[in-house]
């Protein structure tokens, strides 16, 4: 199950990152400013409206609790992919055109200890969704969340961010962020229709 798992998330990270580098070779550089924008959170704003018109006072702070957690994590990934997208677009490779960014995501993600952070962050995204559904009795538990953080490979003595991130072009970045961004929108979804749920 396990590995299953971990295969069709590499399957897919790869499938998009494939996708993204043939919308570059036709878009441009203008193509990274849209990988960075925010994952499509409209269907969390549906739920938000519908949780509030139901004027349930009680619920009402887990509601706002439950997006803050995704809009903390969003923001982290957000603030390195801009910074990571404007550090490539001022550092061109020899011949003239953008390098593979190998070096800028070194010094980004690994140097700079920004992937530290983002592992940090979603960590304590997970723990604060569980923390929340015990809390607020939507019996929702961490093998259920979508969002998840694998860390098998640091009992090999290999931390998760050299494992996922050393050495990577820039361009296979954006689409592991992109799927805990969305891995991320999906679980608070999950948590609001609990929610939802427990008010009909």
């Amino acid at each position: 199950m396990f590995m299953r798992h971990l295969i069709n998330h590499h399957r897919n990270a790869f499938r998009i990152a494939v996708t993204i580098k043939i919308l570059l070779l036709f878009a441009g550089s203008d193509a990274l400013g849209q990988l960075s924008e925010i994952a499509d959170s409209s269907g969390i704003n549906t739920l938000k409206q519908q949780l509030y018109a139901r004027g349930s006072s009680e619920l009402v702070p887990a509601v706002d609790s439950i997006i803050f957690v995704f809009q903390r994590l969003t923001l982290t990934l957000e603030t390195v992919v801009h910074l990571l997208s404007k550090t490539i677009e001022a550092t061109p490779g020899d011949t003239g055109y953008k390098s593979d960014g190998k070096a800028t995501v070194n010094e980004i993600f690994i140097e700079k200890g920004n992937v530290a952070r983002i592992k940090s962050q979603i960590l304590n995204t997970i723990d604060a969704l569980i923390r929340l559904s015990i809390r607020y009795g939507l019996d929702v538990d961490s093998e259920e969340l979508p969002l998840k953080l694998f860390l098998w490979m640091e009992k090999d003595g290999v931390l998760w961010e050299h494992y996922c991130f050393k050495d990577m072009p820039s361009i296979a970045v954006y689409p592991i962020l992109n799927v805990i961004k969305n891995d991320c929108r999906l679980s608070v979804e999950l948590l609001l229709t609990r929610i939802s749920d427990m008010q009909k």
